[in-house]
């Protein structure tokens, strides 16, 4: 007999499509050199100011009308961080039906993790007085790779839209940095000899699962979609589903 629970599931709910916006982003990878491409809004930054201080996140937008998910991350990933990434085949655990003639190990591109977050989008701003105040924000993250003789684009910042892209300077770190940078320093990535490694809060050293984290903080959720990330790319490449120098291979 199953114990019983406390657990109460969020309510379900539905919204027009005047009420709600999809939009994708990625967790581009350079296998070859264990990298993770980040981007900091310099705008938002002061001289002096420690990088961990800095507002950090990874490349993300709203998918345009007729665009698939798919091609929105690898757009907005090539218009903010001005790299040409390759979504990445892995067998990583989806929901999603298979088709015939696959299996769970089959590698595909489905989303890695999703996010949805309702917001105002109301002028001026104040508290939402019903719920069609509300627009909800849904963000597809997917798995890239970039090449290890990739190359940040001449152009970079031409494509720019609007005045808040002004200050975006796209930089691969390593994986435990961006970690560190994407959570403001409160999570720290440990990657363990032979396993995938994990993150935990920097203050107490608590081990942290995508349950712990707030979907309303971003750094966070980026933190997360990273370091669960890396531990695809890992297996991925040592099932060689991954050319480390060329960046991704196909199924």
């Amino acid at each position: 007999m199953s114990e019983p629970t406390t657990f109460t599931p969020p309510p379900s709910t539905h919204w027009p499509s005047s009420n709600f916006v999809l939009a994708a982003g990625t967790a581009t990878f350079q296998p070859s050199t264990r990298k993770v491409l980040i981007i900091q809004d310099t705008s938002r930054t002061r001289p002096g100011t420690p990088r961990e201080s800095c507002l950090w996140f990874l490349p993300r937008g709203r998918k345009d009308v007729g665009e698939s998910i798919e091609a929105c991350a690898v757009r907005e990933t090539l218009e903010e961080a001005g790299y040409a990434a390759t979504l990445l085949h892995t067998p990583h655990v989806t929901l999603q039906p298979r088709g015939t003639g696959t299996s769970a190990s089959t590698p595909h591109t489905e989303a890695f993790h999703l996010q949805a977050l309702p917001h105002i989008l109301r002028r001026p701003r104040r508290l939402p007085e019903k719920l069609d105040d509300l627009r909800l924000y849904v963000a597809f993250w997917f798995l890239c790779t970039i090449p290890a003789d990739a190359m940040r684009a001449a152009d970079y910042g031409a494509h720019f839209v609007g005045a808040h892209e002004r200050g975006y300077d796209s930089e691969l770190v390593e994986v435990g940095e961006a970690v560190r940078l994407l959570s403001g320093g409160r999570l720290e990535y440990r990657e363990e000899e032979g396993g995938e490694g994990g993150v935990v809060e920097r203050a107490t050293g608590r081990g942290v699962g995508w349950q712990d984290v707030e979907a309303g903080w971003a750094g966070g959720v980026e933190a997360l979609v990273v370091a669960r990330g890396w531990g695809v790319v890992k297996r991925a490449m040592e099932g060689e589903w991954v050319d480390v120098e060329g960046g991704a291979a196909g199924p």
